[in-house]
């Protein structure tokens, strides 16, 4: 996907409610969107895309924006305008991703480390999964086609 000279975010990301616990832990790009990182999101845990997703910051909300029953815009801010260190500034930071509105997945997502990119690697980089994955470590490539296996 990227071979990128901005920090590298190694992130935890944690299904909400699952026990044993279900998580993924990827190195990033700091400056993806969120609308890439949702990408990311769905292959690191197998889904299809087929569903509505947000994001969620103290009280903003990132995601698909859309207009209400008014016909104005929703209070959704743009996630292919947002990066995902606009979101995350420092190590600890969290972030709620929310999928499938209806059975309402939610996933922590836990800044751990701010990384320097290393010369010739590609990001993002997926480097351990627990519960119902492979303790593989995989890079995807660009457009999200690559040896990044879904977790199943």
């Amino acid at each position: 996907m990227s071979q990128s000279a901005a920090s590298i975010y190694q992130l935890k990301i944690t299904l909400k409610g699952s026990k044993p616990p279900i998580w993924r832990r990827v190195q990033v790009p700091s400056d993806i969107t969120l609308a890439t990182f949702h990408e990311i999101m769905q292959i690191g845990m197998g889904w299809t895309d087929s569903h509505l997703h947000q994001f969620k910051s103290g009280n903003m909300y990132y995601g698909l924006p859309d207009r209400d029953e008014t016909g104005d815009l929703a209070k959704v801010e743009d996630e292919a305008a947002v990066t995902v260190s606009r979101v995350l500034r420092r190590p600890q930071a969290k972030l709620l991703y929310e999928y499938d509105f209806g059975d309402n997945w939610q996933h922590d997502i836990v800044l751990e480390q701010i990384l320097q990119s290393e010369p010739g690697r590609h990001y993002p980089v997926a480097w351990r999964a627990n519960a119902l994955a492979h303790q593989k470590t995989a890079a995807v490539s660009g457009g999200m086609v690559g040896s990044w296996k879904r977790f199943r």
